[in-house]
């Protein structure tokens, strides 16, 4: 329970952020899909190269996408950091 409602907050935190939209909606799990929107010059390997020097770690599973899997070992301020990250890397492209 508590997995997914931290997937459900970093996407909802996730979201608005300029740059990320979710095309498969808000996750009912705990994995979270953010897309670059098309105006994201950054590939989501280099945001993900970019976030992996910071200790996060995400998959890239499309062309424009990533996963973020929440578990029990990921807190609130694991959800900050992640967002804060994202943010950062998306406003300095």
């Amino acid at each position: 329970e508590e997995d997914h409602r931290r997937a459900k907050i970093l996407a909802e935190r996730l979201s608005d952020i300029n740059g990320i939209e979710f095309r498969m909606g808000f996750p009912a799990t705990n994995m979270v899909f953010p897309f670059l929107v098309d105006t994201v010059t950054m590939t989501p390997s280099e945001v993900s190269d970019k976030l992996s020097a910071q200790g996060i770690k995400v998959g890239v599973v499309g062309p424009r996408s990533f996963r973020l899997v929440t578990h029990y070992w990921i807190t609130d301020d694991d959800i900050d950091l992640t967002v804060g990250a994202f943010q950062n890397i998306l406003d300095a492209a």
